[in-house]
């Protein structure tokens, strides 16, 4: 038997189960190459600041052609709601700049 663990805040367990959980599935499904989710790419609206060695998922409204960064604690299902995708600023990153492109992985 295979136990997935997941936070128990719901942004925190979409975002873990998106990245960990759904790959796992797929794996375990006999699928060496899982197919991509969708995504797009879109210009951030505003600043996104990130530490250095740390990995940051964030929620992002889509609109006009830009990406609008959504911040709020991870028990706030509001932000779930207003989002249409996420956007991840990788380890190395200090954070992002507003109009920066980036790749949006789109919520189905």
């Amino acid at each position: 038997m295979l136990v997935i663990g997941l936070p128990d805040n719901p942004l925190s367990a979409l975002v873990v189960f998106r990245l960990v959980g759904t790959p796992l599935v797929w794996r375990l499904a006999g699928c060496a190459t899982p197919p991509p989710d969708p995504s797009v790419t879109a210009l951030l609206t505003r600043e996104v600041p990130s530490e250095a060695g740390r990995r940051d998922v964030v929620q992002v409204r889509l609109g006009g052609g830009g990406a609008e960064p959504l911040f709020g604690a991870s028990a706030l299902l509001s932000v779930l709601a207003r989002a249409d995708g996420y956007l991840v600023v990788p380890e190395t990153a200090t954070g992002l700049d507003a109009g920066d492109p980036v790749s949006v992985t789109l919520y189905r």
